[in-house]
């Protein structure tokens, strides 16, 4: 905490004022910044109100990420998150928001998405996986692996190709529906 002070030129009583201590402090970083935020994302009204149409869903999605992927403060977590030590509480937070949470809800959507049957999904997890590997794939080629991330437009483009070929791989189009 004393060190953060010294860097942000803040006294550290300041920061104490908004956080009891280290671990207050990684959580709310979490919480804004991790897996966190797009869990609440797809809590939200805002997702639930796309639980019957697939398409706007995915595409909703693809827009949340992209923007989150090239925000700066985001960058620095996952650059510190990367550091932390295997095994340590702040990267197992980390695993378990994004590899269980934020992957139960993503299966919850598909669930319902297929047994309305607006998508081909024989195992909704599954293809959520398939889902989320594409999308994270994208980002470790335009953000996360390079010295200097892709445009905004250039990656938009990137996710945008990879929603429109996941909808035309999994989304079912009945004769009314234009494809």
């Amino acid at each position: 905490m004393r060190m953060l002070a010294r860097a942000t030129d803040l006294r550290e009583s300041s920061l104490y004022n908004h956080f009891s201590g280290k671990e207050e402090l990684y959580q709310s970083t979490l919480a804004q910044w991790g897996p966190a935020e797009f869990v609440s994302r797809l809590k939200s009204a805002e997702y639930r109100a796309l639980s019957d149409r697939p398409v706007e869903f995915f595409h909703l999605c693809a827009t949340h990420l992209v923007d989150r992927w090239l925000d700066a403060h985001e960058r620095l977590f996952m650059a510190t998150i990367s550091n932390a030590r295997h095994g340590s509480e702040p990267k197992k937070g980390f695993y378990n928001a994004l590899f269980h949470v934020e992957m139960d809800l993503l299966e919850g959507y598909f669930e319902g998405f297929a047994s309305l049957g607006l998508i081909r999904a024989s195992d909704p997890r599954e293809t959520a996986r398939i889902f989320a590997g594409g999308l994270t794939f994208i980002r470790m080629e335009h953000v996360s692996m390079r010295a200097t991330a892709s445009s905004h437009s250039e990656t938009k483009q990137a996710v945008a190709s990879y929603i429109d070929n996941f909808i035309t791989l999994v989304v079912k189009h009945d004769s009314s529906t234009p494809s």
